[in-house]
C-alpha cells in the first residue's frame, strides 16, 4: 500500500531544456547510477543531461520527471516498441529521495498516462537487476509480474555484473 501522505506531493511533467542543471546534479551519484546500466555517463555532465533531454522533447521517447513537491526528483518513462507493442520502463530517483515511496506513486501515474502517451500498448516491461530488491518492490506493487531472467544483461552503473531480472505488465 502507497504512503497516502507522500502520494499528494508527487506529480509528473514533461521534461524541458532548462532541467538540465538538475538532472546532471541527481545522475552524478553512485547510489543513483549503481543499479542502472553501465552505457550511462559516468561522470554525468551538463552536457549528458542536455543531450538527453533534447531527446526526450522531441519526443523520441515518452519521458516524465518526477516531482516531489514541485522540484525534480527523478525520472519515469519508456521505450516504445510498436512493432510488439511493448514498452520498456525505466525510471530512477535522486538518492535523498530513495525510500519514500516516490517510485512507486511515480511509475503508477505514469502508467495511467502511457495509453495517451503511447497509444495501443499492451504490455510493459521492466528489467531490474537482481540485487536492486527497492526497485523490484516497486515493480511488483504497481502489478508487474516476474518473468525470469534478463538474458545477457549489460554490468550495472557500479561495473558489476549482475543477474538481470525481467518483469511484465499486461494493460
Amino acid at each position: 500500500m502507497i504512503n497516502p501522505t507522500v502520494t499528494t506531493h508527487i506529480s509528473l511533467r514533461p521534461w524541458s531544456l532548462t532541467d538540465a542543471p538538475r538532472v546532471a546534479e541527481l545522475m552524478n551519484s553512485p547510489v543513483v547510477l549503481r543499479y542502472l546500466t553501465c552505457r550511462l555517463p559516468n561522470p554525468y555532465t551538463l552536457a549528458d543531461a542536455e543531450a538527453f533531454l533534447t531527446k526526450v522533447v522531441e519526443q523520441v521517447q515518452p519521458q516524465r520527471a518526477i516531482l516531489f513537491d514541485g522540484k525534480v526528483v527523478g525520472c519515469v518513462g519508456v521505450r516504445p516498441d510498436f512493432e510488439t507493442q511493448d514498452c520498456m520502463l525505466g525510471y530512477w530517483l535522486g538518492a535523498s529521495w530513495h525510500g519514500r515511496g516516490i517510485a512507486t506513486q511515480a511509475v503508477e501515474q505514469f502508467l495511467e498516462l502511457l495509453p495517451e502517451l503511447v497509444p495501443g500498448t499492451k504490455t510493459v516491461t521492466a528489467y531490474v537487476y537482481e540485487p536492486n530488491i527497492a526497485s523490484i518492490r516497486v515493480l511488483q506493487k504497481c502489478g508487474f509480474s516476474h518473468q525470469g531472467t534478463q538474458p545477457n544483461p549489460p554490468p550495472a552503473g557500479d561495473g558489476n555484473n549482475y543477474p538481470g531480472l525481467c518483469f511484465l505488465k499486461v494493460l
